[in-house]
């Protein structure tokens, strides 16, 4: 059904409620449900027990009604519920990836950054609803405590609404809903499972796709990474995916996520598989007008963080050390009050001067600022690495992932973003906490907290621009 008031959303409606939505005037009164004649004629009548049992043959328009009208699972009241529409357009922002790549340490550190920096690109962000105030500010507690969020359970949604509005227009409210979808369940885009039905749901709602690509899971950079201790880099990537994949692992056995099994997937065939998908269920012509995300998680690791220069071996190089620094030099990435550290881990981002000026364009320039650094991937190899071989792994990443989303959805709606929800590994190279003060965190095997606040590191930005783009705060760049 194609209507602004549909969101993407499965709903359980008790029985007893069922009597108070079919006859609600203001259901009623909306006239582009697509509701036969037959089904309005019927809830205008006098309704009583022996009704439901006629009312059964409209049993699909029933279903559809209440799709539409309800976002969130009843509390046991109809306006609790949400069974009453709005005349609004909804944006709904879909975070998307492959288990334990992050996306629920993404939606708290970014959503909670963005709401409670809004005011600084000059608007106000709104919860909408009971159920999203405790939401935020659950994510907000979370947050400030430096809680790493445990995976989300196959089935499960992460789901928060927003309103937006600018600062000089606070009625002309913009409506997001933001969605975070368990990895597990993406997982079945290319496990041979029928995609569930739910996701396909959304995926034909989202006018914003996120897509978390983590070049730590990705099996073709794996493959190359050189497996002595002494490069410090690839060991803290080939550590960072051990421990994620064994977390995941020892929750599977546990049955506390429903995993499929550790967090190897190939990422290029995810994405691709996945884009495939979305455009079987909303064609091409609207693929073309829908935003695209590319989330680089854990970019932190690519990044010099603790290490001094003359610790790194010979020909070693950390290839998004030039992203972070033009961060710093745009005034994006600052020194936190939050955590002692030197260096890079040190360093959270904030919404510049330029950001609050001309929040699109600024965006579109860290978006390419990534698009050029991304693809040095293969300069970080080591000496004695053929010149082909570092080729291979940049053309990977600069025609395997840059181009060919370009492609599919026009360069002008893609952004790429390297992020780091936490902004630091919060273990260290042995897989001690690196914060041991910290008694939940030194107790802990899978260290479920930071010890502080994070040094969130581009999170809020992701969150940014969707809500740029349909406010249309600033320029975009070159316009």
């Amino acid at each position: 059904m194609d209507t602004p008031y549909h969101l993407p959303e499965r709903t359980y409606v008790p029985i007893e409620l069922l009597t108070a939505l079919i006859n609600s005037r203001t259901l009623l009164s909306t006239t582009n449900l697509g509701l036969s004649q037959g089904f309005v004629s019927s809830l205008t009548q006098k309704a009583s027990d022996e009704d439901l049992e006629r009312d059964a043959k409209w049993f699909d328009e029933i279903k559809k009604v209440v799709h539409f009208t309800c976002a969130h699972k009843p509390t046991g009241s109809a306006q609790a519920c949400g069974w009453y529409p709005k005349e609004k357009d909804t944006h709904p922002i879909v975070l998307l990836g492959s288990p334990g790549v992050g996306k629920s340490s993404l939606m708290m550190a970014g959503l909670s950054t963005f709401y409670n920096a809004a005011t600084s690109i000059g608007c106000i962000a709104r919860p909408e609803g009971v159920l999203a105030r405790d939401s935020l500010q659950e994510l907000n507690e979370k947050n400030r405590a430096g809680s790493i969020e445990p995976p989300t359970r196959r089935g499960a949604k992460n789901r928060i609404e927003f309103a937006v509005a600018p600062l000089d227009r606070p009625f002309e409210q913009v409506h997001f809903v933001f969605l975070d979808v368990a990895g597990e369940d993406v997982r079945t885009i290319v496990s041979g499972e029928a995609p569930n039905p739910d996701l396909r749901r959304i995926l034909r709602n989202a006018r914003t796709i996120v897509f978390l690509f983590d070049f730590t899971v990705e099996p073709s950079i794996r493959e190359v990474l050189p497996d002595k201790d002494e490069y410090h880099l690839w060991r803290q990537v080939r550590e960072s995916f051990k421990r994620t994949d064994d977390e995941r692992k020892d929750a599977d056995k546990k049955g506390a996520s429903k995993a499929a099994g550790g967090i190897s997937l190939d990422q290029f065939v995810l994405m691709t598989e996945l884009i495939h998908l979305l455009r079987g269920e909303i064609g091409e012509e609207k693929l073309n007008e829908t935003t695209f995300i590319c989330v680089v998680p854990k970019a932190d690791l690519f990044a010099t963080s603790y290490l001094n220069a003359n610790m790194l071996e010979d020909g070693e190089q950390y290839f998004l050390d030039e992203f972070f620094k033009r961060m710093e030099d745009m005034q994006i990435l600052v020194p936190s009050p939050h955590a002692p550290d030197e260096g890079l881990p040190g360093k959270y981002s904030v919404f510049s001067t330029q950001v609050m000026q001309n929040a699109l364009g600024e965006c579109a320039n860290i978006s390419n600022i990534a698009r050029e650094c991304l693809p040095k991937i293969g300069s970080a190899l080591p000496n004695g690495t053929s010149e082909a071989s570092r080729m291979a792994l940049s053309d990977r990443v600069s025609k395997g992932l840059i181009q060919y989303v370009e492609n599919c959805f026009g360069k002008q709606n893609c952004f790429f973003l390297p992020v780091s929800p936490t902004g630091e590994d919060p273990r260290d190279a042995g897989g001690t906490p690196r914060h041991a003060d910290n008694r939940k965190m030194a107790g802990s095997p899978t260290a479920r907290s930071l010890g502080h606040r994070p040094n969130q590191k581009l999170a809020e930005y992701v969150f940014l621009i969707p809500v740029a783009r349909a406010l249309g705060l600033g320029q975009p760049e070159g316009s």
